[in-house]
């Protein structure tokens, strides 16, 4: 069963759709210091989701990898990984097993989706 944090309710949907505006996000900010992360969709299952993450500057993830395909669309601010900065309206995606870095050196906002490849 695919799941969200926000406290929209698929029960109140209609034509089997959800919305939400961002007073409606749950905000997690217990992954890292820095970080803010609002699961926008989750499928237990696969693990597959879509999140908005606010990153504040200085933060950064050392090198990683994911399990799933990764898809990242930068909403504002700019963010670098071990290959290029990353500007407003710009998009990467990353198959499962790439490793690389995260870094963010003023305020940033991304989309990012993790699936199956």
């Amino acid at each position: 069963m695919a799941e969200s944090n926000i406290k929209a309710s698929f029960s109140n949907a209609v034509s089997g759709s959800q919305r939400a505006t961002l007073d409606d996000l749950v905000w997690d900010t217990q992954t890292k210091p820095g970080v803010s992360v609002a699961i926008l969709y989750r499928h237990e299952t696969s693990g597959e989701y879509t999140a908005l993450v606010d990153m504040a500057p200085g933060t950064n993830y050392a090198a990683h990898t994911h399990q799933l395909l990764e898809e990242v669309f930068v909403i504002s601010g700019t963010f670098y990984d071990n290959e290029k900065v990353y500007r407003t309206g710009d998009y990467v995606i990353r198959e499962p097993g790439a490793v690389h870095t995260t870094r963010a050196d003023e305020d940033c906002r991304v989309l990012v989706t993790y699936r199956r490849f």
